[in-house]
């Protein structure tokens, strides 16, 4: 007896394709010609213009250009821009008009509320303010700080600057030290002086905000167009800051290297309240 073994994956056996004739390597050659003419030939640039397109994603991703085609944005922040806007301008600049064009329409309203202590206008894209070094209008300090919220709400824009106008000529304010000054004042008093209305003048708006908190236990008030505060001091009783605590005051002045002058306005002696914590000043027709 004889027994004959067959290959499983020999033709017409029981392996893959058994019963179906294969064809030879050169029977394909034109088979796979006719496949190269269906298929499209590869495209050499449309690499290119994925990568550069992805090269822009990864670009403007932290520009946050929100996907707005018809502007172009700086990469430098609101609060740099001003910082060159400052840097370009004359020696003498009194105040500035600045002029923000927000890059996004949707950010304009809220650009408007952020702006809002500077007393901004708006034209569509364009937001109008102004920063002034002496007087009553914003400080740069203060500019400074509301671009600073644009910056950290991710609202861009380009900040330019309209015009400027240089301080006039006007007699430089004094440049001595408060403590001294205050002394000096008070030994030419009466000697029973009771009530005083006295006035820090600074020697520029940059010191506002600054001084406003370290003069804040006489509670001081602000007054017409100059930079400064206004305060009372009650010598024994009454309305307003102790002399002693109105020269602490002043002392920090000093020791933060702010400059201006203090000088009293107007002083009553030997006052007696009855049923009121002190005098009633009348300045301009208005109690202060």
């Amino acid at each position: 007896m004889r027994a004959v073994v067959h290959r499983l994956a020999h033709a017409n056996r029981d392996g893959l394709l058994a019963d179906r004739h294969m064809q030879e390597t050169r029977q394909l050659a034109g088979a796979k010609a006719l496949l190269d003419l269906l298929l499209e030939p590869p495209d050499q640039e449309h690499l290119a213009q994925e990568v550069a397109q992805a090269l822009l994603a990864q670009r403007a991703s932290p520009l946050n250009l929100r996907h707005e085609p018809e502007f172009m944005l700086s990469i430098v922040g609101l609060v740099d821009q001003w910082r060159a806007v400052q840097s370009s301008l004359p020696e003498g600049w009194s105040d500035a008009r600045l002029r923000l064009t927000v890059a996004d329409a949707g950010d304009c309203d809220r650009a408007g509320v952020l702006l809002g202590p500077a007393n901004p206008g708006r034209h569509g894209k364009v937001v109008s303010f102004f920063a002034a070094r002496r007087g009553a209008g914003p400080s740069p300090e203060l500019v400074r700080r509301l671009l600073a919220r644009l910056d950290a709400e991710r609202i861009d824009g380009n900040l330019e600057l309209v015009g400027s106008s240089d301080a006039a000529p006007a007699a430089r304010a004094e440049t001595q030290r408060f403590v001294p000054a205050w002394d000096a004042e008070l030994v030419a008093l009466p000697d029973d002086w009771s009530d005083l209305y006295a006035e820090v003048e600074l020697a520029s708006s940059d010191y506002l905000e600054r001084a406003a908190l370290l003069l804040a236990p006489l509670n001081p008030s602000r007054y017409g167009g100059k930079p400064g505060f206004r305060f009372r001091v009650a010598r024994s009783f009454g309305y307003g800051g102790s002399p002693e605590m109105a020269r602490r005051c002043l002392a920090r002045l000093d020791e933060e290297g702010i400059r201006g002058r203090v000088r009293v306005l107007h002083a009553l002696s030997d006052t007696r309240p009855v049923q009121t914590q002190g005098p009633v000043w009348y300045i301009g027709g208005r109690s202060v």
